[in-house]
């Protein structure tokens, strides 16, 4: 969280980022926001119980996590149309994002915080590339429930061929 703090200073005075969430570090994240002066800025909000608002609103979701197995919250985001921004997560953010639906800072440039901070400004500011219906609806035909137990279905029966063959020699 400290990474996107820091990057949110780079940024233009009239952006405004909203935490949804809560946690263990609620008090260092607010008292690193107090020191940074960015009290007017940034602000809290522990309820998440209807993130679709969340999503619905955000000119942009940024995730800065070090490791998300398969961080459903980007596609949660583009599912609703919000663009996202990811910095430099291992997992599967890399195979979620694409440059139609948001941006995907690569580990060269992670320790760059200009980066970081140049990225949620191009998102923000370039609505016509990062129409939401088309992320909504390129979002849907990758992950739609029927495309996905097809997969499933496929590895399975490809599994159990192979098994099968194995069992055979």
């Amino acid at each position: 969280m400290d990474k996107l703090i820091d990057a949110f200073k780079l940024l233009p005075a009239a952006y405004r980022l909203l935490l949804v969430g809560y946690g263990p570090l609620e008090k260092k994240i607010i008292d690193k926001i107090q020191q940074d002066e960015l009290v007017r800025q940034i602000r809290i909000v522990s309820d998440c119980s209807n993130p679709v608002l969340f999503y619905q609103r955000a000119s942009c979701l940024v995730l800065t996590s070090s490791f998300e197995g398969f961080p459903n919250v980007l596609l949660e985001a583009n599912a609703m149309g919000c663009p996202v921004v990811v910095y430099k997560t291992k997992g599967g953010a890399a195979e979620i994002v694409s440059n139609e639906t948001g941006v995907y800072i690569s580990p060269d440039n992670a320790g760059d915080l200009n980066a970081l901070a140049s990225a949620i400004e191009s998102v923000c500011n370039n609505s016509q590339h990062f129409d939401r219906e088309r992320i909504a609806a390129i979002t849907y035909d990758r992950y739609n429930v029927k495309k996905i137990v097809s997969s499933y279905l496929c590895y399975i029966e490809e599994t159990i061929n192979h098994s099968l063959k194995n069992d055979d020699a």
